[in-house]
């Protein structure tokens, strides 16, 4: 999984994960948008709403500032959203 944190030109950022890349274009699947709550945090909110499930979107790097990996918690949290593996928390240890 190549999960990357991009902020595009219209200073929205993006969590996604990069599925192809080339000079021109990323091609991304479950790409969720930042925004910051009342709270002072942030939540994961849909960045393309509108297109069918399992989707890719080409993103033009022209359109966007730039691209880093996110931090560990916000890394965790992504895969929690799109992950099929249920792990319960504070997990650590394996018992049969």
């Amino acid at each position: 999984m190549n999960i990357e944190l991009i902020r595009m030109m219209s200073n929205e950022m993006v969590v996604l994960e990069v599925v192809e890349e080339n000079d021109d274009y990323l091609i991304v699947k479950d790409p969720v948008g930042l925004v910051p709550t009342k709270e002072g945090s942030l939540s994961f909110v849909p960045w393309s709403p509108l297109t069918e499930p399992d989707t890719y979107v080409k993103v033009y790097k022209r359109n966007i500032v730039y691209s880093t990996t996110p931090n560990e918690e916000v890394i965790k949290n992504y895969k929690e959203i799109f992950s099929t593996i249920i792990t319960p928390q504070n997990s650590g240890k394996i018992i049969t």
